[in-house]
């Protein structure tokens, strides 16, 4: 795996120094969970909100439920969810549902004889929209975030007959991703109650910042890859300018043979290799000399090549065409039919 990638600085955000790599990484499920409580749905506090499945999306879910203001707040799961129920209570649920022990209905009802303000389906599944659109109050909302494959009948007729609003809710953007960060730094996600493992990478190593010890590898604490930025090979363990350009070279040939591999037609990049040597001066250390007679040979021996090479194109596409022609041609006599136009 690469250790540095090169992207655009606008796609990129500022992680602050106070905030872990461990925390930083779990941004995008916070931004689903921001989009979909707080962009797509109308919390108000003192809302009653329901969210169906406790999974990762869900809990952050009600997090951001919990941000907005609602109360009451209610998370339903499954008896297999328990321990995820119990991290709902830390994360702001003031009531946690076993819907295998006890009808979620009947609790909702309880708490508010009309029905809940807004219903959040954070299941994964298709068949909880049923009860999603049954526990939402008469202009109430049902925010659909998790989906599955499954294709199932649903009835539609309480989301006519009670004027309820259905709202999707999918992705995210850049603005919300700088909000979430510096909600995470100031932790009022609580982000770290939604990890539940750490495990090292393969190799023994965990991302970590770069170490600044000044220590070789072997002798740092630090086990991740910031040793291998901080503990760089010294210059003197780089590649000479020879060995550079035999292996620039190289990568040039098998690039032309990909490139005109399908037309059957090879390109001799030893010449190539010999009029760039003959420029840069291979035998030297130095790079390629900075006179303008040397930046004229090379520009004029670089357009040639191309040129030879568009040339090389054309009659392999002249050549190909021909063949179909007659290929068509003959099926045409022999098979019969309107002859090809020519």
């Amino acid at each position: 795996m690469a250790e540095y990638v090169k992207v655009p600085a606008r796609c990129l955000h500022h992680v602050p120094d106070s905030l872990p790599f461990e925390l930083a990484c779990l941004t995008e499920p916070h931004s689903v969970a921001y989009n979909a409580m707080c962009g797509n749905a109308e919390i108000k506090p003192g809302d009653l909100v329901v969210v169906l499945g406790p999974g990762p999306i869900g809990l952050l879910c009600a997090r951001m439920a919990a941000l907005s203001g609602a109360y009451p707040l209610v998370v339903a799961g499954l008896a297999g969810d328990a321990a995820r129920l119990k991290t709902a209570r830390e994360l702001g649920a003031t009531h946690t549902v076993n819907i295998q022990e006890q009808p979620l209905e009947d609790v909702i009802r309880d708490l508010s004889p009309i029905g809940a303000d807004v219903v959040c389906d954070a299941s994964g599944a298709s068949r909880p929209l049923d009860a999603a659109l049954k526990l939402a109050r008469p202009d109430g909302q049902v925010v659909k975030v998790g989906w599955s494959p499954d294709q199932i009948p649903i009835d539609l007729n309480p989301l006519v007959l009670k004027n309820v609003r259905l709202q999707g809710s999918f992705s995210h953007n850049y603005p919300i991703w700088e909000r979430v960060i510096g909600l995470i730094a100031a932790g009022l996600t609580k982000a770290d109650l939604i990890v539940g493992l750490k495990a090292d990478l393969p190799g023994g190593t965990t991302p970590s910042r770069p170490c600044t010890t000044g220590r070789s590898s072997s002798q740092c604490s630090c086990r991740g890859s910031g040793h291998r930025r901080a503990h760089r090979p010294s210059a003197s363990r780089r590649l000479a300018p020879s060995a550079v350009r035999a292996r620039f070279a190289r990568a040039e040939e098998r690039r032309d043979v990909e490139q005109t591999g399908r037309s059957g037609h090879r390109i001799d990049v030893r010449n190539r290799a010999r009029d760039r040597d003959s420029i840069c001066g291979a035998g030297r250390d130095g790079g390629c000399p900075r006179s303008r007679r040397g930046r004229r040979a090379a520009t004029r021996s670089t357009r040639s090549r191309a040129a030879e090479a568009r040339r090389a194109w054309h009659r392999a596409d002249l050549a190909d065409a021909a063949a179909c022609r007659g290929l068509i041609e003959f099926a045409q006599t022999t098979f019969g039919g309107p002859r090809h136009p020519r």
